[in-house]
């Protein structure tokens, strides 16, 4: 037998018993049940206060190497917002990424969520979490009781969730069919990889910009007999209503609509779009749009033929990049992309194609609903800007111009 601090001799045999964990694997359970009598007793009930959360890899070297100069630097205190960043890494071990800013740069409130209003002695804490979920409230308690003992002064931590922010893309590219063996199915699979590639490498974390020249750039590149692509960019935000409950919304995209004039496309529903609901009489699908003036309007269909219940049911802040919802009792949700949702999609056309996350805000690419398309560019096939066509005595040329939008603003 080995007492503890007692010094090994040779020969000696250490048996040790330890246990393994699933690491991460068990993030996110919520049904236990107990594995027999504890003691002799068997009437035995297993109550789930939160699902289970925290269990993480071991951290690798090259993010030690990254992050021991930064807690060496905080010296056990967090007075900066980097020094919240740190704090917040190694006391949530489930931390993807995390965004803090302090509140002379903006503020958040449960009823309006963030916006850039000032709100000082308090610092605004927003994570991306491994799991891909929101923190709980346990969570976001026991990580405020946490970071105690290291803030300073008076200064109020505040959890906010992150938001995200999907970027839906309409997609045309040409391509030079007498440079390559693969068809256009072919094609499409390449360059929907390089969207795959940019959303994982360049997206999906905070002050993670969306860049559409970058883009542009590296669809082309997709293979080498691609000429050229026209890309547009919708932004969306999706909503979880409690059914059954009147309550108003605020989406805030945080970069400005488009709006070349007061009124723009009015007729035709303005910039905004959503899928569809139901409201109190629950038979009737309605959906949302605006009349180019800043007004959120109410409406459902007849044919192709817009009948509006409400024209003043919310406001657009096209300069801020902000829609509210006034007060609805939404009973229903329509189904989303072909499937049962719990969710409404609320879509915008940006007055840039460049979309810039701001505080909390989390951009991705939405694969599911970004349209891709391609071509023969026949210019590049013939070597001309043209084609003719002999019909007995009669010969028609058909010009082959091509054009593409600028990645600096919207166009249409």
């Amino acid at each position: 037998m080995v007492f503890l601090s007692q010094s090994l001799s040779d020969g000696n045999i250490v048996s040790l018993q330890y246990v393994i964990t699933n690491k991460t694997m068990a993030n996110g359970s919520f049904s236990f049940t107990s594995p027999g009598a504890i003691n002799g007793t068997t009437n035995i009930t297993v109550t789930t206060v939160s699902a289970a959360a925290g269990g993480a890899d071991p951290e690798g070297m090259s993010s030690i190497k990254l992050k021991a100069p930064l807690n060496y630097a905080a010296q056990g205190r967090a007075v900066s917002t980097k020094d919240y960043e740190v704090y917040v890494k190694k006391l949530f071990a489930n931390t993807q990424a995390v965004s803090v800013w302090g509140g002379e740069d903006g503020s958040y409130d449960s009823s309006t969520g963030v916006s850039s209003t000032p709100e000082y002695g308090k610092v605004f804490i927003s994570i991306k979490s491994t799991t891909g979920q929101s923190l709980t409230t346990v969570q976001k308690t026991n990580l405020v009781s946490a970071l105690a003992p290291y803030k300073v002064s008076s200064i109020t931590p505040v959890i906010v969730d992150a938001e995200t922010t999907s970027l839906i893309l309409g997609i045309t590219f040409q391509y030079d069919s007498s440079s390559t063996t693969l068809n256009v199915t072919d094609l499409i699979s390449k360059v929907t990889t390089t969207l795959e590639n940019y959303n994982n490498n360049n997206l999906q974390s905070f002050n993670a910009p969306f860049r559409h020249s970058s883009l542009l750039g590296l669809i082309d590149n997709s293979d080498n007999s691609i000429m050229n692509n026209t890309t547009t960019v919708t932004m969306a935000q999706y909503y979880t209503p409690t059914l059954g409950t009147s309550a108003s919304v605020i989406f805030n995209f945080a970069n400005s609509f488009y709006s070349p004039h007061s009124g723009h496309n009015a007729a035709g529903g303005g910039v905004v779009s959503s899928t569809g609901f139901y409201l109190d009489d629950g038979d009737t699908e309605y959906f949302l749009d605006d009349d180019g003036e800043g007004n959120l309007r109410i409406y459902s269909l007849s044919g192709l033929t817009r009948i509006y219940l409400n024209s003043l049911a919310g406001t657009v802040d096209y300069a801020n990049g902000k829609i509210t919802l006034g007060s609805i009792n939404i009973t229903a949700i329509s189904f989303v992309d072909g499937t049962l949702s719990t969710k409404i999609r609320v879509t915008v056309i940006p007055s840039s194609y460049d979309i810039v996350p701001v505080r909390n805000q989390i951009l991705e690419l939405d694969l599911v609903n970004t349209t891709i398309t391609g071509s023969i560019d026949a210019a590049a096939t013939t070597g001309l800007g043209y084609t003719t066509t002999q019909t007995g005595s009669t010969s028609t040329t058909t010009v082959t111009t091509t054009s593409s939008t600028p990645s600096s603003s919207a166009y249409w």
